[in-house]
C-alpha cells in the first residue's frame, strides 16, 4: 500500500475483509481452525482470523477477516482446511469498504478521510 505521503507501507496488522466463494462447505472445524490461527506446511503461522459462513444462492461463500497479509494467505488457509477458493474479492481495509464498481486492475486515489478510515483504530 502506498500512503498519500508517497511512502510504501510494508508490514501492518490492518484488518482486511474478503468475500470468498469455495468449492465445499465450511464446517465448525474450519471456523475453529481460522480462530486458532492456521499453520502452513512450511511452518508459517497465521494470526487468528475470523471466518463467517454465508450463503449466496447455491454457492458456498464466506467472509474472512485477517490482520496480516501473507502471500496468497486466504487461499492457503482454506487449502489447509481442504477447501479450494473459486473466487476471492477484498471488500474492506480497516473501516474503508472498497468500491465494488472499480474495474479490476484499477486504483483509487485515497482522500484524507479514506486514510483515516483505514488506519484509525484498526492497527492490531
Amino acid at each position: 500500500m502506498i500512503l498519500h505521503t508517497g511512502c510504501f507501507l510494508r508490514k501492518t496488522t490492518l484488518q482486511k475483509k474478503y468475500e470468498a466463494e469455495l468449492d465445499g462447505e465450511i464446517t465448525d472445524e474450519t471456523i475453529r481452525a481460522f480462530e486458532e490461527g492456521i499453520t502452513f506446511a512450511d511452518g508459517t503461522k497465521c494470526m487468528p482470523a475470523r471466518l463467517e459462513a454465508t450463503q449466496n444462492g447455491d454457492k458456498n461463500t464466506a467472509v474472512v477477516t485477517i490482520y496480516e497479509g501473507k502471500f496468497h494467505q486466504v487461499k492457503k488457509m482454506f487449502a489447509c482446511c481442504g477447501l479450494k477458493v473459486v473466487q476471492l474479492k477484498r471488500i474492506s481495509i480497516g473501516n474503508l469498504y472498497l468500491d465494488g464498481k472499480l474495474p479490476i486492475g484499477c486504483c483509487k486515489i485515497l482522500t484524507n478521510l479514506d486514510v483515516e478510515l483505514i488506519f484509525v483504530g484498526n492497527l492490531h
